[in-house]
């Protein structure tokens, strides 16, 4: 099963790959990427860096809700090691199951490492669907294809409802809880609605969450500045969200040709021409691969290595 959702993804990516290249002027792409600003281009990388740090620093504010903390130092480096893993294997997710995979080598139990991994990931999707909400009305405005627009629209109302359910799965009938699996996943739903009902937990979570996605977006525009892409912040709040929600489908290696896609369809639309699109959402891949750097040079220093355990002699559930 495995090998078949990694071939389907293997000829998604392909063939979204073939699309783009066969109907757009890559010589024209390669001239806009070569003439891109190289110091906007590393503000943009450092931009993504520090995005990574409010994840480990939300991630930090994540574990103590179900036991010992973990050393914020540590978690950054797992959040690293992480992102380069995510642009280094063919899944998204890659990225969680090294840094749950790490986490649990330090001593922390798997179900906590779990757990936790995947509330951050949650929490993280969470503060880019309300982004996209809020800016929503400004969306509706600059899109002037209507399948695009509802497409889009239809697009965050279901990650919406998604999260909604999310939370109240813990309410479900008890009688699933006989699954350990499944019990483990309503224990995440009730954490995450602890977090988002508890104003002390919020406070700490909730703006660093809007943060990192805000520096993220942000890149973005840097990047089109280093492009000289003529678009103003205002309409990549607007557009940028969506296209980032669509690319969170795992259909694709890394989100690899469903961006490139999703942007030359979406920036096309307030203006912005194919070749300069398609530039602009390989520059910001870059900038992942860059910023994903440090977690493998971390990886080959510290994966033989005997890590020290903080939670060593806490017993096994």
């Amino acid at each position: 099963m495995a090998f078949v959702k990694l071939a389907l993804k293997i000829g998604v990516t392909v063939g979204l790959v073939w699309f783009l290249v066969s109907n757009i002027d890559l010589a024209q792409t390669a001239s806009y990427m070569a003439r891109a600003d190289l110091v906007l281009f590393a503000a943009a990388c450092v931009l993504i860096l520090l995005q990574l740090g409010t994840i480990a620093i939300r991630w930090s504010q994540i574990l103590p809700l179900t036991g010992p903390p973990s050393s914020l130092p540590l978690l950054m480096r797992l959040t690293l090691e992480g992102m380069f893993f995510n642009q280094a294997l063919p899944s998204s997710v890659g990225g969680d199951a090294i840094r749950i995979y790490r986490l649990v080598k330090t001593g922390v139990r798997t179900s906590r490492a779990i757990s936790s991994v995947i509330l951050d990931r949650a929490l993280g999707l969470l503060g880019l669907v309300l982004i996209s909400a809020t800016f929503a009305p400004n969306f509706i405005s600059l899109i002037d294809d209507p399948a695009m627009r509802n497409g889009g629209l239809l697009i965050i109302a279901a990650a919406l409802g998604v999260f909604a359910v999310f939370l109240a799965l813990d309410l479900f009938p008890d009688s699933l809880r006989r699954w350990k699996a499944v019990s483990e996943f309503l224990n995440i739903s009730r954490l995450a609605r602890r977090v988002l009902t508890t104003p002390s937990v919020l406070l700490r979570i909730g703006p660093i969450t809007l943060l990192g996605q805000m520096m993220a977006l942000s890149s973005f525009y840097v990047l089109a500045l280093a492009l000289q892409i003529d678009i103003s912040y205002a309409v990549c709040m607007a557009v940028i969200p969506v296209v980032i929600l669509i690319t969170t489908i795992p259909v694709t290696i890394a989100g690899w040709g469903l961006r490139e896609g999703a942007m030359v369809l979406a920036l096309g639309q307030v203006g912005v021409n194919e070749a300069q699109a398609l530039a602009l959402s390989i520059l910001f891949g870059l900038t992942q691969i860059v910023a994903g750097l440090p977690g493998g040079v971390f990886w080959l220093i510290t994966r033989q290595s005997r890590p020290e355990s903080n939670e060593s002699n806490e017993p096994s559930k």
